[in-house]
């Protein structure tokens, strides 16, 4: 029988290929995890956002059936080598990735990526942050859940790409491109 390892181990975490790219897994706490979504052909860059560095805490890499699990004593992240969907469990709170995509974008002669990012999380929390939305983004709402965002500068509204839940997480997109939460 021939086992295929769909996965390499690097300083503070995990690589994991899959159809559309990488995914970089790097642990930053036991409670912190950072997921990079690297593209075809793109080198991870280090962020201007995050000025944290991973402490070099244990964690655990185990691969079954196509699916890798990189865990510490906190949180644990599942990829699926298949269909690259990224399952993050914090004790009994389960946040999934059911969609991603990008796409490159020029406006005013300057060119850069979009994205749609879509998230299963629990139906109970509550979601706050991304920003200051009065104008055009969900319409002056506090609890973003069931609403669409729009991380994008303009007139009243103020992009902040970090979600947070009153389920105890928070989500830090590290970007600096126009962005949807749904």
């Amino acid at each position: 029988m021939v086992s295929t390892v769909f996965y390499s181990l690097r300083r503070g975490g995990v690589e994991v290929p899959f159809r559309m790219g990488k995914l970089v897994v790097e642990f930053y706490d036991s409670n912190i995890v950072q997921i990079s979504h690297i593209p075809q052909g793109a080198e991870l860059r280090e962020s201007i956002a995050v000025v944290a560095k991973p402490k070099g805490i244990s964690f655990a890499v185990e691969e079954r059936d196509g699916v890798i699990n990189a865990s510490s004593d906190e949180v644990s992240v599942s990829i699926d080598v298949h269909n690259g969907v990224v399952v993050f469990r914090l004790g009994s709170t389960v946040v999934k990735e059911i969609a991603r995509s990008s796409y490159d974008v020029e406006a005013y002669g300057v060119k850069y990526k979009a994205f749609e990012h879509v998230l299963e999380i629990d139906e109970d929390s509550a979601l706050y942050g991304l920003g200051q939305h009065a104008g055009y983004s969900a319409h002056g709402v506090f609890n973003y859940r069931n609403h669409t965002v729009y991380l994008v500068q303009r007139n009243t509204d103020i992009a902040v790409p970090l979600l947070v839940s009153t389920a105890g997480y928070g989500i830090l997109w590290d970007m600096y491109s126009m962005g949807v939460v749904v």
